[in-house]
């Protein structure tokens, strides 16, 4: 988030070998931005999960909307002091999905717990 230079620089060679590799294969989607994308949404799946987990089940809600806040102040401190990296509306998008990806297993998660803990208190 807050390295001071791309986090992918030491590998960007090889991680484009490998999507040039896919696309001469037929795996035309897979492009670098995508994969940076996919990671973003990767990189804060778990901070929904836990987010949710940790707090009330009616206020899951705030755990998309602390990330949104979180992910929004991260990419104007990469504008404002990073000068090698840069802001981007789309990571902002792709954490928030991340965020929800999270919350939505967490909730999933939680519910059986739950009901098999109803059950068994009977």
């Amino acid at each position: 988030m807050f390295w001071p230079s791309p986090v992918d620089r030491s590998v960007a060679g090889e991680i484009r070998q490998v999507v040039d590799a896919l696309q001469q294969a037929g795996a035309t989607a897979v492009t670098y931005r995508r994969i940076e994308i996919f990671a973003n949404v990767l990189m804060f799946v778990p901070l929904g999960v836990l987010g949710v987990l940790a707090f009330a089940r009616a206020r899951w809600w705030l755990v998309p909307v602390g990330c949104l806040v979180l992910s929004i102040l991260v990419e104007l401190t990469q504008l404002a002091f990073i000068s090698d990296r840069f802001a981007s509306i789309v990571d902002v998008v792709a954490n928030v999905t991340g965020a929800l990806v999270g919350a939505a297993l967490a909730r999933v998660i939680r519910r059986p717990v739950s009901g098999s803990l109803a059950i068994q208190s009977r």
